[in-house]
């Protein structure tokens, strides 16, 4: 039997109903064996610019894969949205190396992830559906300029906590990310890993004709390319249909 693939996955708090268990439910729909280690890497859970900069401290982050560097890791993620676009797109970038030099094994971090897929699908509009205060959602678009990928709809749900956002239910989300949809954007984004939104990936591709991208299936599907593995997996959306490779190069440790 084929060893099994093991990734570090650094995630936020946790609160009562984050849908950390994604990470897992993605892992078994693989068609080789992968392994994700979810640690927690300490957070306030509030959607402001000032709590998140503090969340998204490399400190934090080293604190968590402590409990689960003696693991033979071939990557790690950093699976949080607002905690890796606070810095801006410099600052995010450099977030991203950090946490490899930490490491010691590729890394990244999911607003990483998620210009990552955009580049690698080609995206040059989209729309995007932020759990977050508008102030919050116009620092994650600022990210998406900066590759130049154009933000042309955008929908803030001006949710304060991530408690509020993992109480979204399917049905809700749908109906937002259904009702942002401009005939120009190419795909939607969803950026918020306290959203469960594995399950309503699917239908909402088939209903919009187009491409999904949400928090935690961008940052699984980054975290298994920088293991090494390219293994398709349709059920999680068009991300994962065929071999989308980023041009870009990810964030190596430093030996």
């Amino acid at each position: 039997m084929t060893d099994s693939v093991h990734i570090g996955v650094l995630y936020t708090g946790p609160q009562p109903g984050d849908p950390f268990d994604e990470y897992e439910t993605f892992a078994a729909s693989l068609p080789v064996p992968v392994t994700m280690h979810v640690a927690f890497s300490r957070s306030d859970g509030i959607h402001s610019k000032e709590v998140i900069v503090q969340t998204g401290r490399v400190e934090r982050m080293a604190q968590a894969l402590s409990s689960i560097r003696h693991l033979p890791l071939r990557s790690v993620v950093y699976a949080c949205t607002c905690g890796s676009f606070a810095y801006g797109p410099a600052g995010s970038r450099q977030q991203a190396e950090d946490l490899a030099a930490v490491a010691g094994v590729p890394a990244t971090t999911t607003s990483q992830a998620f210009l990552a897929a955009a580049r690698a699908m080609g995206l040059k509009r989209v729309a995007v559906v932020a759990t977050y205060p508008l102030e919050v959602a116009r620092l994650f678009v600022d990210l998406l300029n900066d590759i130049g990928t154009e933000v042309v709809g955008l929908t803030s749900l001006d949710l304060l906590t991530g408690r509020e956002s993992n109480r979204l239910t399917p049905a809700e989300l749908m109906d937002r990310v259904i009702g942002v949809d401009q005939g120009d954007a190419e795909a939607i984004l969803v950026p918020d890993t306290a959203v469960r939104s594995l399950d309503i990936i699917a239908p909402l591709e088939e209903k919009l004709g187009k491409p999904v991208l949400t928090a935690n299936q961008v940052t699984a599907w980054r975290a298994i390319r920088l293991a090494g593995l390219d293994c398709l997996q349709p059920r999680c959306g068009a991300l994962m249909a065929r071999a989308h490779v980023a041009p870009v190069e990810a964030p190596r440790p430093n030996r």
